[in-house]
């Protein structure tokens, strides 16, 4: 089940922690951790495409509703650093039990939107690393060329 969802209505904006705004896809549901992409709107990455495996960012969280009457919350995402969620919130984003594999690098899932996995792509053109387990709870994101992205 999503942390939160959007049903399009008027003026929606996404307000990410990187300054870059758009408007959410219709009726998408989105889940903490869940990796995003920015095209004309907000969506759910999967590395099945060269689009939609640019991912922008990690969801982290939701914002406070809009000034429009009717207009759904925000979305925020991360797109470096340290991101601490549950082990529950983990599991529900990479399919794995008892949160993230320690050291592990995690990529963008061929097979689902929205969703991470230990195993690359089999398409070499959609191997989107994402970043790696610091532990149980804490993936450090380091998406490669992202502009914002500090060097090791």
């Amino acid at each position: 089940m999503a942390d939160f969802s959007y049903t399009r209505q008027a003026r929606n904006v996404v307000i990410p922690n990187s300054g870059v705004s758009g408007d959410p896809q219709d009726d998408i549901s989105v889940d903490l951790g869940a990796p995003v992409v920015l095209l004309d709107e907000l969506g759910l990455c999967r590395a099945n495409a060269a689009a939609t495996s640019n991912c922008a960012g990690l969801c982290n969280g939701a914002g406070e509703k809009n000034s429009v009457t009717g207009a759904p919350g925000q979305v925020r995402y991360q797109y470096a650093g340290p991101l601490t969620l549950t082990t529950a919130q983990w599991d529900n984003i990479t399919g794995q039990s008892g949160g993230l594999t320690p050291h592990a690098t995690y990529y963008i899932s061929a097979a689902t939107a929205g969703r991470l996995t230990t195993t690359p792509p089999s398409n070499p053109n959609y191997i989107a690393p994402i970043g790696f387990a610091m532990d149980a709870e804490t993936m450090m994101i380091q998406i490669p060329g992202n502009p914002q992205q500090a060097s090791p």
